[in-house]
């Protein structure tokens, strides 16, 4: 199969079931500008169960600023907003529908369904603390998430249990769904929720929450998409019999949150702790069994998480001690050798030099001002910077760009993400095609309140951003520099 043909194959399937007529018509009432919060009520008051659910969460710790209990649905959908009680109708009813999808004897739906909304719980957790604006969107993106899984073995039993062969062998998951049917369950499962008229970020969560075609620490341009790829990570980790190393995957995953939602390690232990006990508050409303998640569910999670927190502390420290004493050693040599050579030409090459020394990047260029109008790459360490200096590429002072602001406005400007929407406008695609990274810092070099040069540091080996702290450090230098600089007598001629 082609994905052409399961794509038409999905939008004319017999047995794929339409979508809920309450999300249909909650959906159709909140598009119409003059509906109110009652007239969506007696919508949702004729389900018992979302009923239930909606009040839950208006009188969950999330509202608690709000201190008077809710009891009706009417007020229940003024405190949340259309777009919450839109993500929760969609959630519950998309569940209702799917879990009566039992084709395949093979398949552990029971491990599907309780992995699934571990997932949604930590991508809700997750949201709550990054302060993404829907949570329950992020909820119901990571209940939802491997949908395309169920919905392959609705239409496709017999070529997905080879499919589930494979990955019992070991095989990828994604490769044996592409090997077998020609596409994968991200696929497939945006595929259906186009279909069924999902939100356009929820339909990119779906088909991107294994974020394919991402580099590593590379965030994605929709935010959920990285909550939902973290929330899955974690929800493997507290789940028994998952086949991961779980020292090493929590190393993994809280990295992956640090660099994807700038999620400190000691917020990422308290989601994962408190994680399991969340699911198991809510899996009555689920239909699903609390021996079954306890079954699956890891009980030693706490104490595990409480280890590795303290193992990440002491080594997180060490490192840093470590590297503090590196940095400070190279700047006293750097202070050092200023006061034994004084040329103002040799001043800058030696700084380059001692911030390679003492601070770790993959990169480290120098730009200076070639003429009124641009900036060239005069001096670098690092991988691909011979050929960078060589091939005359020059940085334009008149237009937009992170370099650019460095040497005009006298200021550092650190890129965490030339990707993400937020720095398009900090950043110029010449800068980009020059330093081929997405994430860099820019520290100008100052002779009182002239520009004198750029450094350009990266961390693009390890496809990490450039920390603050280190920034800082290569301000240190700059500075030392500067200083020596501006009392020389030539220095504008530098």
């Amino acid at each position: 199969m082609t994905p052409e043909e399961i794509k038409k194959h999905l939008s004319t399937a017999d047995d794929l079931p339409a979508m809920p007529q309450i999300w249909i018509q909650v959906k159709k009432a909140t598009d119409e500008l003059n509906v109110s919060a009652r007239d969506i009520a007696k919508i949702i008051l004729k389900d018992q169960g979302l009923t239930s659910r909606l009040l839950r969460i208006s009188n969950s710790a999330v509202y608690a600023g709000y201190h008077q209990k809710i009891t009706t649905v009417t007020n229940a959908i003024v405190l949340l907003g259309f777009k919450e009680v839109r993500s929760t109708v969609l959630g519950y009813s998309v569940y209702q529908l799917l879990r009566k999808m039992h084709n395949n004897k093979v398949f552990d739906f029971k491990a599907f369904w309780i992995h699934s909304l571990t997932t949604g719980v930590a991508a809700k957790m997750l949201a709550e603390r990054i302060q993404y604006d829907v949570p329950e969107e992020a909820f119901v993106a990571g209940l939802l998430h491997d949908s395309g899984k169920l919905i392959a073995n609705q239409l496709f039993p017999k070529e997905y249990s080879v499919v589930l062969q494979h990955v019992a062998q070991g095989k990828d998951w994604l490769q044996a769904e592409k090997a077998v049917l020609g596409a994968d369950h991200q696929m497939l499962g945006s595929w259906v929720a186009e279909k069924w008229h999902f939100p356009p970020v929820l339909i990119k969560a779906l088909a991107r929450h294994h974020r394919t075609g991402l580099r590593k620490g590379q965030r994605s341009s929709e935010r959920l998409v990285d909550i939902v790829a973290v929330a899955n990570q974690m929800a493997k980790i507290i789940f028994r019999n998952s086949g991961t190393d779980v020292r090493s995957s929590m190393s993994q995953c809280q990295n992956m949150a640090r660099l994807l939602l700038h999620l400190s390690p000691e917020k990422w232990t308290h989601v994962l702790k408190s994680l399991a006990s969340n699911v198991r508050a809510i899996v009555e409303e689920y239909q699903i069994d609390r021996k079954d998640v306890d079954a699956y569910l890891r009980e030693e999670e706490h104490e595990q998480a409480g280890e590795q927190d303290k193992d990440e502390m002491y080594r997180k420290v060490n490192r840093e001690l470590t590297e503090k004493v590196q940095e400070l050693t190279a700047l006293n040599e750097f202070t050092t050798a200023l006061l034994q050579n004084r040329e103002p030409g040799d001043i800058l090459p030696m700084m380059l030099e001692h911030i390679r020394r003492g601070i770790n990047f993959s990169r480290i260029i120098l730009f200076q001002q070639q003429d009124e109008h641009s900036l060239h790459p005069t001096l670098a360490f690092g991988p691909d910077c011979e050929t960078l200096q060589q091939n005359g590429s020059t940085i334009a002072l008149n237009t937009k760009g992170a370099l650019a602001t460095a040497f005009k406005q006298g200021r550092c400007v650190n890129i965490i993400d030339a990707s993400h929407s937020m720095y398009a406008e900090q950043v110029s695609q010449d800068e980009l095609n020059l330093l081929d990274c997405p994430a860099f810092a820019c520290v100008p070099v100052l002779a009182g309140q002239k520009a004198l040069a750029v450094i350009s540091v990266d961390n693009h080996i390890a496809g990490e951003p450039v920390s603050d702290q280190k920034v800082n450090a290569v301000m240190s230098f700059a500075n030392q520099a500067g200083l020596v600089l501006e009392k020389s007598e030539s220095f504008v001629r530098v």
